[in-house]
C-alpha cells in the first residue's frame, strides 16, 4: 500500500470520565489513531468534524443538547465519508434500526468488553483500507482520462484561435471547443467544428441563447494570459520551468468558481502564453466575472512568486476575425502600465489618454505619501477632463487606478477578503452617477487598503490578540472559527491551536463567556426577556442560550435574575 491511511477519531460524551476512560482503552489494546479529540456535547462534536479531519466518531446515543443519532445524521452531511460507532446502554431495536439506516456499522452496548471493541476497530480500518484502494484505483483512472481530455481540448481551442482570422466563432461552437468531451464522431475526434449555427444564421433556442438563465444575450471573449518573466526568474525559476509555471496558471484559474462558462489551455507556440475562452450572459456580466477571476488568480499565483498578464478582446456575442488581435494589443498595455488585466475596449489604439498622473498615483503608494493623494485624484477625475475626453477616460483612468492599487496591495497584503473587496471595485464605476463620487469611491478603496496593510505585519500574538478583541466586538454576529481564521490570515486548524496557546482557552470557549457576560450584564441590568438577550447575546436559539447558560452558571437566565435581585434588595 502507498500512503498511509489516516485514523483520526473523535470521541463524543457528555462525561469526561467516561471519554477518557474509553481512550484509555484504546491505548491498551494498541489500537492504531493518528489525532484523538474529544467532545462533550454534539453541537460541539459538529464543530470538531467542520474543523478538523475527522475519519470515525464514536459517540453515545444520548445527550443533552442533541442526541448521537441527529449528530451522526448532521455529521455526514458535512463528511459524508466519516465512519460511526455507537455505544449505548440501551438495548432497545428503535435505536439500533435507526443507527442502521444513517450507515452505522457498528452498535455496540455497554459495558463494551475489550474483545468487541478490538475486534470493531480492526474490522473499521480494514474496510477504509479496501476503500482507500478502490478510491486510489478510481483516482488513476480518472487522471488518465482527464489528462487525454485535456490535450483534445488544446489542440481544440488552439486550432480555433489560430483560425478565427478566417471566420466568426458563436456560442455553440465555443461550448464545442470548451467541452471536447461532449461531443464526439465516434473515433474519439471532436465532432462539429463546422459552421456555428449563430453565424450560419440560423435561429438559436432560448436555452443557447441565454447559457446562464438570466435572459441576457449570450457574451464571449478571448484573452490572452501571459507570464511575467521577469517576475518568475526572480523567484529563482529557469527557462525549462515553463511546464511546472503554466501548469500552475491552469491550475489556479480552473479552482476559481465563476458565473460563466471558462477554459484555458496552453499556447503551443509560446512557452510563456496562455489562451482563456470566456462565455457568459451579457457583456457588462462577462467583463465582471473576468475582473473578478483575474484578481483571485492573481493573489494565488503572487504566493509562488508568478504574476501574470491578460489581455481581453472586445467582448460581443461571438468571437470575429479581429479578437485574437483586439487581445494582443490590450495585453501590449503592459509595457506601459506594467502587469495587470487589461481589456482592448479601454485601450483601443484610437484612444490616447494622459496616463503621467496614473503613474504618479503608484509612486505615491509606494512613497507612502498619501496625504498628496486626494489632490491628484481631483486631477485625474476632474469635470474638465470628463468633458473633454468623455466617459471612455473616465472608464480607462478608473481601471488604470486599480490596477496600480492592485500591485501596490498585493505586494503587502496576502489577505482574500481584501482582495475580493478590491477586485470587486474594477466594475464599481457602473454604480457611481457623478466625477465627484468616482473620486471619493478611489478614495475609500486606497484608505482600505492601506489600512489593511497593517495586517501581516502584526506578528502572531498580536493577531490573536486582535482576533480576541475582534471577538469582543462583534460576540453578537454569527462568528465561526473559521471565519475569524480567514479574517486574521491562517487556517482554521493553526488558528484553534494558535488561539488556545497564547490565550489558555478555545476560541469558542472565548466567544462563549464574553456573550454570557453580556448575558448576564442584560439580565441584571434591564427587563429584557430571556428570549430578547439571546438574540442581542448572538444566539438565534433560546433554548440552545437557556442550555449553554445553565451548563455554565448551574442557574437558568431567570433563576441568576432572581438571585441577583435579592442580593441587590439585601
Amino acid at each position: 500500500m502507498g500512503k498511509e491511511m489516516r485514523k483520526n477519531i473523535l470521541i463524543v460524551d457528555d462525561e469526561q470520565l467516561i471519554r477518557q476512560g474509553f481512550l484509555a482503552r484504546m491505548e491498551y489494546l494498541k489500537i492504531e489513531r493518528d489525532e484523538v479529540f474529544e467532545a462533550a456535547s454534539g453541537r460541539e462534536a459538529l464543530e470538531i468534524v467542520r474543523q478538523h479531519p475527522v475519519d470515525i466518531v464514536v459517540t453515545d446515543i444520548r445527550m443533552p443538547d442533541l442526541d448521537g443519532l441527529t449528530l451522526i445524521r448532521l455529521a455526514r452531511e458535512i463528511r459524508k465519508e466519516i465512519r460511526f460507532v455507537v455505544l449505548s446502554g440501551y438495548a432497545e431495536f428503535s435505536y439500533a434500526e435507526s443507527a442502521i439506516q444513517l450507515g452505522v456499522r457498528e452498535y455496540l452496548l455497554k459495558p463494551l468488553s475489550n474483545e468487541a471493541l478490538k475486534r470493531t476497530f480492526d474490522k473499521l480500518y480494514e474496510e477504509m483500507e479496501q476503500s482507500s484502494r478502490m478510491q486510489e484505483s478510481l483516482r488513476r483512472e480518472q487522471r488518465l482520462s482527464l489528462e487525454q481530455r485535456e490535450y483534445r481540448q488544446e489542440r481544440e481551442i488552439n486550432a480555433l484561435v489560430s483560425n478565427l482570422s478566417d471566420r466568426e466563432v458563436g456560442p455553440e461552437q465555443l461550448r464545442r471547443a470548451m467541452r471536447p468531451e461532449e461531443e464526439t464522431d465516434g473515433t474519439g475526434e471532436t465532432a462539429g467544428m463546422g459552421e456555428d449555427p449563430a453565424v450560419a444564421g440560423e435561429s438559436l433556442t432560448g436555452a443557447e441563447r441565454n447559457p446562464g438563465g438570466t435572459g441576457e444575450a449570450p457574451a464571449a471573449a478571448l484573452a490572452l494570459v501571459s507570464v511575467e518573466l521577469e517576475q518568475v526568474e526572480n523567484h529563482g525559476f529557469s527557462g525549462e520551468d515553463h511546464e511546472l509555471i503554466r501548469f500552475s496558471v491552469r491550475n489556479v484559474f480552473h479552482e476559481i468558481p465563476g458565473d460563466c462558462e471558462k477554459v484555458i489551455v496552453n499556447c503551443l507556440s509560446d512557452y510563456w502564453l496562455l489562451y482563456a475562452l470566456f462565455l457568459g450572459d451579457g457583456e457588462k456580466r462577462l467583463r465582471e466575472e473576468i475582473s473578478r477571476i483575474y484578481g483571485r488568480m492573481s493573489l494565488v499565483l503572487k504566493k509562488i512568486g508568478v504574476a501574470v498578464s491578460v489581455g481581453v478582446s472586445g467582448i460581443g456575442p461571438r468571437l470575429t476575425g479581429r479578437s485574437r488581435q483586439e487581445a494582443e494589443s490590450a495585453l501590449q498595455q503592459r509595457v506601459a502600465y506594467g502587469s495587470g488585466l487589461y481589456f482592448y475596449e479601454e485601450h483601443k489604439p484610437e484612444l490616447r489618454f494622459p496616463d503621467t498622473q496614473v503613474k504618479l498615483l503608484g509612486q505615491y503608494l509606494e512613497s507612502g505619501e498619501l496625504e498628496r493623494i486626494p489632490e491628484l485624484l481631483s486631477c485625474i477625475f476632474s469635470e474638465e477632463m470628463a468633458r473633454r475626453y468623455g466617459t471612455s477616460y473616465l472608464q480607462f483612468m478608473w481601471i488604470s487606478s486599480l490596477n496600480q492599487v492592485f500591485h501596490y496591495y498585493s505586494r503587502q497584503n496576502e489577505g482574500s477578503a481584501g482582495m475580493d473587496r478590491l477586485m470587486k471595485s474594477f466594475f464599481s464605476q457602473d454604480r457611481v452617477r457623478t466625477v465627484e463620487e468616482l473620486r471619493e469611491k478611489l478614495w475609500q478603496i486606497i484608505s482600505e487598503c492601506v489600512e489593511a496593510e497593517q495586517l501581516p505585519a502584526a506578528g502572531l500574538s498580536s493577531r490573536i490578540r486582535m482576533a480576541e478583541q475582534y471577538i469582543r466586538n462583534h460576540y453578537e454576529e454569527n462568528l465561526t472559527v473559521a471565519d475569524l481564521a480567514e479574517r486574521f490570515g491562517m487556517s482554521p486548524n493553526y488558528f484553534s491551536f494558535a488561539f488556545k496557546k497564547e490565550l489558555n482557552c478555545s476560541a469558542v470557549s472565548c466567544l462563549t463567556n464574553v456573550r454570557l457576560q453580556k448575558a448576564k450584564e442584560l439580565l441584571t441590568g434591564s427587563d429584557l426577556s430571556a428570549a430578547d438577550i439571546a438574540q442581542r447575546v448572538g444566539y438565534r436559539e433560546s433554548q440552545y442560550f437557556f442550555r449553554v447558560f445553565k451548563r455554565n452558571t448551574g442557574m437558568t437566565p431567570l433563576q441568576y435574575r432572581e438571585r441577583a435581585r435579592e442580593r441587590r434588595e439585601k
